[in-house]
């Protein structure tokens, strides 16, 4: 696990453990903490396997990032930007809910999912133009010997 991605290692581990539980404890949402999502339309289990579902690709975009230098960076972008709507449709729901105490714990994870994505995409943007220049090397290499 690379230190430079901690914060996305976090991020996408709680989505997991939050979309499984969700998945495996029915009626979460009966509970009074998620009393606000009742009424926001996507039903418990959808939002539960959607959860888990960008966690594991989000994990697994870290295991492997870097060995597919092309697709690495976006599927972390993808994942962070998708995990950023979930984070807030979550501090909505605790809102709706009335359970105050929670709301700042939810805006943290929002702050640094929004910053997890200022830096995928910034390392999807070094990677484009590293391919770019590489291109570039090879377009240039094949007019000189050509």
């Amino acid at each position: 696990m690379s230190r430079n991605r901690d914060i996305e290692w976090l991020l996408a581990t709680l989505l997991l453990a939050l979309g499984l539980t969700i998945v495996l404890l029915p009626n979460a949402f009966l509970t009074p903490f998620f009393a606000g999502y009742s009424g926001q339309g996507i039903p418990e289990d959808p939002l539960g396997a959607g959860m888990a579902c960008v966690g594991m690709l989000w994990t697994a975009g870290l295991k492997v990032n870097g060995s597919w230098p092309g697709g690495t960076p976006w599927i972390r972008l993808a994942c962070a930007i998708l995990g950023s709507g979930v984070w807030g449709y979550l501090f909505a729901g605790i809102a709706l809910s009335g359970a105050v105490t929670s709301l700042s714990l939810y805006g943290v994870i929002i702050a640094f999912s929004l910053l997890a994505c200022a830096r995928c995409g910034a390392d999807a943007a070094k990677s484009l133009i590293a391919r770019r220049k590489l291109a570039g090397r090879k377009e240039a290499a094949r007019h000189v010997v050509g």
